[in-house]
């Protein structure tokens, strides 16, 4: 990725964004500080937080915490799952069973008909809608503001929400899910610490005023494809490493691979998925961000875009594919190329070629069909996939001089010996431009998985020149 190249100082706003003083002084008459042109917008941020005075973290609810349901007299109730307690009386006429931490029960509570939450101690809760808990709480609702409790029901964080966006996001380093969630509070989105029980605001940094925590984009390398986005060649659609709600109203210039589209403020909205935050720009002449396709960089002087071309001429790169499929044993496997690029990818004027080739399987009319051969693989081992020399595959291959096609090595190898594998995603070339100003391209690559779409980058520098690249020839399995 990005943060791992090496000998190049890697920038999205070194072209052109000036790093200095990030405010105007107040002036002694108390006149508003007036927000910065916006060739001279401002790179940090300040975060301030207020702390909720009745922030309680409480345990995780198991499965074995939950109660189970039971029925006498004709009514349903709930008894503890261990020592067969009743925690909820068998008085109701209906119920929906535990499920992450709260069941329901349906009767009359205070003379009111209707459905009811229940927590695991047998207590309504007084909330219009309660969701699932998940590390230990829950977000509720309530004459539509929302907060959040945790397991013991209690209200943690108050009810002055407009809209509350839960993520959770496994954190490799610590072993364990972490908490990433945003909300918008009076029309400003605010990002919510589940874990340290705050609220944090962001704004421009201001002299003289002092913050809980800075943050400078200079620091990061910033992109939007598509309305999600991407910090340091990765994805971050709910948030997780980088306050997103902190580039709310920033200006991004907008791209598609013809030419610049426009310059926008950009603005957040909630994505389709539980968590999703996504960025989308404002303007007029909008639509013609999202139709076909775009992507955007911080507002600057940047030209992210470089003449590149389809070619069709694709047989004299054909052969070097078919050695790399024998060198992996899986010269049997079906392909087709979707797409072919040629251009100076790396800014030393050398004419590449980037090869785009997935598996001829993929036809989504074939897939699960009987009678096909893709349908008789579904039931093959991966011994029945190493005799037959098959594999399911999707490839990117870079090759550096368009004169010398025995040079390639593979920029993106997936291959699978498993149907039931993640055979269902694909990654396909979406753009190619020079998204953070250093003169060589970058490949953002669009993840298609069964349901949901995801991007990244990939840099052709960084692979090429890796003491780990993959040089082309060598035996070996890219199976990821």
């Amino acid at each position: 990725m990005w943060q791992n190249k090496q000998k190049r100082k890697w920038s999205f706003l070194r072209c052109g964004i000036l790093i200095g003083m990030l405010a105007v002084i107040l002036c002694a008459c108390g006149k508003e500080v007036e927000p910065p042109a916006v060739d001279d917008q401002t790179l940090a941020f300040g975060e301030t937080r207020t702390y909720w005075e009745d922030f309680v973290l409480t345990g995780e609810i198991k499965d074995w915490d939950q109660p189970v349901v039971f029925e006498e007299n004709g009514g349903w109730g709930f008894k503890n799952n261990k020592t067969g307690e009743v925690v909820v009386p068998p008085i109701y006429d209906n119920y929906d069973a535990f499920h992450n931490g709260h069941g329901r029960v349906r009767g009359t509570v205070n003379g009111e008909y209707g459905w009811y939450d229940v927590d695991i101690h047998g207590n309504i809760l007084d909330f219009d809608i309660v969701s699932n808990f998940y590390v230990g709480t829950a977000i509720v609702r309530k004459d539509n503001k929302y907060g959040v409790i945790n397991s013991e029901s209690q209200l943690i964080v108050p009810l002055v929400y407009d809209e509350i966006y839960p993520s959770y996001v496994y954190d490799e380093e610590i072993g364990k899910e972490e908490r990433s969630t945003y909300a918008v509070r009076d029309g400003k989105w605010v990002r919510l610490d589940l874990t340290e029980g705050y609220e944090a605001a962001y704004e421009m940094v201001s002299e003289g005023k002092e913050y809980d925590a800075t943050y400078a984009l200079a620091d990061y390398q910033i992109l939007v494809v598509d309305d999600m986005l991407l910090v340091n060649g990765e994805a971050r659609a709910n948030g997780a490493g980088f306050p997103i709600c902190a580039l709310e109203g920033i200006e991004f210039d907008c791209y598609n691979q013809e030419g610049k589209i426009g310059r926008y403020p950009c603005k957040l909205k909630g994505g389709l998925y539980e968590g999703d935050i996504m960025i989308s720009f404002e303007g007029d002449d909008y639509e013609q961000v999202e139709d076909p396709g775009y992507f955007a960089v911080l507002a600057s002087d940047q030209a992210p875009l470089k003449p590149i071309q389809e070619i069709t001429d694709i047989d004299r790169f054909m052969p070097a594919v078919n050695q790399y499929l024998v060198a992996n044993g899986i010269e049997n496997t079906k392909i087709e190329v979707t797409k072919c690029l040629s251009g100076d990818f790396l800014g030393d004027g050398k004419t590449g070629v980037l090869l785009e080739i997935r598996d001829a399987y993929r036809n989504p009319e074939d897939y699960h069909m009987p009678g096909t051969e893709l349908g008789k693989m579904e039931n093959w081992t991966e011994k029945d996939f190493q005799r037959e020399k098959i594999a399911f595959l999707n490839m990117i291959f870079y090759f550096p001089d368009v004169e010398n096609p025995e040079g390639a090595f593979a920029l993106k190898a997936n291959l699978w010996q498993y149907p039931y594998d993640d055979h269902e995603m694909t990654e396909h070339i979406d753009f190619v431009a020079d998204v953070d100003g250093d003169g060589a391209m970058e490949i953002i690559i669009a993840n298609q998985y069964y349901e949901y779409l995801d991007y990244a980058v990939s840099d052709i520098y960084y692979v090429q020149s890796h003491p780990m690249q993959q040089e082309f020839g060598k035996s070996h399995r890219m199976i990821e």
